[in-house]
């Protein structure tokens, strides 16, 4: 029912954004975001056929992007996951080996350097890494009851 819905909706907003290009108009970006995306990447179909694969690329050329959310980088498979070109990584554990094991794969998996393997190492808890090209920054959530609260429902 969702992959119906979608494709519903990516057929509109690339007719809208195509005719955009026509009129030699902006197109915002749209973003179609994923929350709990290892429950679209666990379907067997789609990732045979590569079908995300196919529809990242096609959506690119029309200014969308698909955002997948998830707590474990290893749902995400490679050819998606090396396909963005920016991403944003939560440190939210203290659990050092935890830590070390999840900067082991994301290493690996996104080719990531010595030097921002190191910065992710020393990173607070609640801190967000974002890498870009070969750029990256940081944004610290602060530390409160209010916030935990939020991260914790």
């Amino acid at each position: 029912m969702v992959f119906a819905m979608l494709s519903i909706i990516t057929k509109m907003v690339k007719k809208k954004q195509h005719q955009k290009r026509i009129d030699n108009k902006p197109r915002p970006m749209v973003y179609f975001w994923f929350e709990e995306a290892r429950n679209i990447f666990a379907n067997k179909l789609f990732r045979e056929k590569e079908v995300f694969e196919r529809v990242i690329n096609e959506w690119r050329s029309f200014d969308m992007v698909f955002f997948p959310i998830t707590q474990e980088p290893q749902h995400i498979p490679d050819t998606i996951l090396n396909g963005f070109e920016i991403k944003m990584l939560l440190i939210s554990g203290d659990d050092e080996e935890e830590k070390g094991e999840l900067l082991n794969n994301l290493t690996t998996r996104l080719s990531i350097g010595d030097k921002r393997r190191k910065i992710l190492e020393r990173l607070p808890k609640y801190t967000m890494m974002v890498m870009y090209g070969d750029g990256a920054f940081t944004i610290k959530f602060k530390d409160d009851e209010n916030f935990r609260n939020l991260v914790n429902t």
